[in-house]
């Protein structure tokens, strides 16, 4: 049986890095499609069920809600980057950076209906260093790698109570969804300065910023210098 494979993802540069990233691998009997929207998965369902191939449905970078009917029907996974059980949830990538994390992985797990708690297939290590534009290019480069192995290979899902790699993780918090910018100068010290500019720095997304009198001044590239300094390009608007 033929491969069909959605890839169900926002409109993102990183998106299309996945999609040309699994259409260079040239699998055999196996087709990629992307598909931005709810209308557009379900269509594609519609698809790959008149070819009669299997139909796999990953949710990288998707913001919306997935409904009952298609993750009960479907064979449906999410990529979701965090040391799970730790950071479900929304934004986790800018969560763990604000919890000092610099190291997490890129997991690909049976979605289910409570967020990011089913079983894992496979997953990968990466380092959450550098702007988050970045991350996300990395994040996809490590999506690349799992969703071969799940089409190669079709591991079997582990519960994630169950990971050996997860023997000293004891805290089990979920993430809440950061919105807006954050306003990089009311941190503590100059490394959460750096931490909330390169957080924020990608497409899409707010820039850090903050207000002095009519001016609104937004912050990216950030690099941090021997701990004592933060370089950074600076964007002054009027607001």
């Amino acid at each position: 049986m033929d491969n069909y494979c959605i890839i169900a993802s926002g409109e993102y540069s990183w998106s299309y890095r996945l999609i040309n990233n699994l259409n260079n691998l040239k699998l055999e009997n196996t087709k990629f499609v992307m598909a931005m929207q709810d209308q557009a998965v379900r269509d594609e369902i519609k698809i790959g069920k008149e070819k009669n191939a299997r139909i796999r449905i990953f949710y990288f970078h998707w913001s919306g809600y997935i409904t009952d009917d298609i993750f009960e029907n479907n064979e449906c996974i999410t990529i979701h980057t965090s040391n799970l059980p730790h950071g479900r949830g929304g934004t986790p990538i800018q969560n763990q950076i604000l919890d000092g994390i610099t190291r997490t992985r890129v997991n690909a797990l049976k979605t289910v209906k409570e967020f990011d708690a089913g079983p894992i297939f496979c997953t990968r290590t990466i380092s959450l260093q550098g702007c988050l534009n970045d991350i996300w290019y990395t994040i996809a480069d490590a999506a690349t790698e799992l969703i071969r192995e799940i089409i190669l290979y079709d591991p079997k899902p582990v519960e994630q109570s169950n990971l050996h790699y997860n023997s000293n993780i004891t805290n089990t918090q979920s993430y809440k969804r950061l919105k807006g910018s954050k306003n990089p100068l009311d941190s503590e010290t100059l490394h959460q300065v750096y931490d909330i500019i390169r957080m924020l720095d990608a497409e899409t997304y707010p820039k850090a910023a903050c207000k002095v009198g009519q001016y609104t001044l937004e912050f990216s590239r950030a690099q941090l210098k021997n701990n004592n300094e933060v370089l950074c390009d600076l964007k002054i608007k009027m607001f």
